[in-house]
């Protein structure tokens, strides 16, 4: 079975209106039938709008982007047209931003608004045409900033609108983004006005694109067409998509200035790896919220969290960003309480051995990025995913 079999077999498998995300600061939700899809929706944009090269093993998406409800759809509808999905965290470094820019040339860009998205992208931009000697991805970032130059002149005039295929950096506002609020499923009038205030944030995906025989369809509402189980009653149909090699490269993850390749046979392998272990099963058997506080473009988060709750059919729940280390765990303490959470995915050990600490009854298990053969988390169970991803041995690594 190949990943996105995995990851949409998954989410038709149960009830449509059953929350997959959950936003813990806004109370947001997304059923798992609007992410199928909003994840059409996006991939049709990609693909049919021309955003991506017409052969497949070329196209590379960069996800720039801290824990949000839209990561989940852009990373679904990326995979659905078959493209590499690059990730890279917020907090990146200029130097290994621009190393892995150099790397993957993606051919469209997904960032937040502001210093920690769009600012850090121009800078490794900068770095990258400021390099000396012959560097072969500087025509490509020349071609990217100026393109990217005339996307920006036309919020100064909303009258102008760039070409739709030279709008190749996308925004998302995670302060303000209004994605998994209730007006959307019920007001299909009510998104464009937030598109006319910037015709470079992602929610423009959402909308067919200009020219396209969609164009014009009142798709909001049909939510409602869409099957609540079994296979979805799409309200319009994708064009045809040649399904990837098992062995092209499915993801690029950065950390710490290493990055890795995982092909869509190891993902698959990774996925379900996790998704078998005997920690993450809760005694009832039935699926509750998943709490995790590890970020979603590290190998950890993305296949711990991200694809083992969809492939898993639980709900995952994002959580507020806490830079205290403390904080975190007594915000991790309060949601397993009042969300009924049975798995939390924490990053160090320490981190697992105080929320176990708490003694909760409903927690079954805590998912660490760590090694956690020296824990005294006493009879929880838990699951190392970074000792789990490092014993498939599934990646290439490199050096930046």
């Amino acid at each position: 079975m190949s990943l996105i079999t995995s990851l949409y077999g998954s989410q038709t498998a149960q009830n449509g209106w059953q929350a997959s995300l959950l936003d813990a600061r806004t109370a947001a939700t997304v059923s798992r039938a609007r992410l199928h899809l909003d994840a059409l929706r996006v991939a049709r944009s990609l693909h049919d709008g021309g955003l991506l090269r017409g052969r497949n093993a070329e196209n590379t998406v960069l996800l720039h982007l801290p824990n949000c409800l839209p990561f989940v759809p852009l990373l679904l509808g990326a995979l659905t047209v078959c493209a590499t999905v690059a990730l890279a965290e917020p907090g990146l470094s200029t130097d290994d931003l621009a190393n892995l820019l150099r790397k993957s040339r993606p051919q469209v860009i997904f960032t937040s608004t502001g210093e920690s998205g769009e600012d850090s992208i121009g800078a490794a931009l900068d770095q990258i045409l400021s390099s000396s000697g012959d560097d072969p991805s500087k025509r490509w970032a020349n071609d990217l900033v100026q393109e990217h130059r005339l996307t920006i002149a036309t919020r100064l005039h909303p009258s102008e609108l760039a070409p739709y295929k030279n709008r190749r950096i996308w925004t998302v506002n995670t302060d303000a983004d209004y994605y998994g609020t209730s007006f959307i499923l019920r007001v299909p009038t009510a998104p464009a006005t937030v598109y006319r205030a910037d015709s470079q944030d992602w929610t423009v995906l959402l909308l067919p694109p200009p020219g396209h025989k969609h164009a014009g369809n009142q798709e909001f509402d049909q939510v409602e067409s869409m099957a609540l189980r079994g296979s979805p009653r799409l309200p319009f149909k994708m064009s045809q998509l040649s399904a990837p090699a098992s062995d092209s490269v499915a993801f690029i993850t950065s950390v710490s200035g290493d990055w890795r390749t995982w092909t869509h046979d190891a993902a698959v392998e990774v996925v379900r790896a996790i998704t078998s272990h005997s920690a993450l099963t809760t005694a009832s058997g039935h699926p509750s919220p998943w709490l995790s506080s590890l970020s979603w473009s590290s190998p950890e988060g993305l296949f711990g969290q991200v694809l083992a709750s969809l492939v898993n059919s639980t709900s995952l729940l994002v959580l507020p960003r806490v830079s205290e280390a403390n904080g975190q765990i007594q915000q991790l303490q309060h949601l397993i309480s009042t969300q009924s959470a049975s798995i939390a995915h924490v990053h160090t050990v320490e981190e697992a051995e105080s929320v176990a600490a708490a003694n909760l009854p409903a927690l079954r298990a805590i998912a660490v990025a760590e090694d956690t053969s020296q824990t005294k988390a006493g009879s929880l169970p838990l699951l190392s995913i970074g000792r789990l991803l490092a014993s498939k041995n599934a990646s290439k690594k490199s050096k930046l």
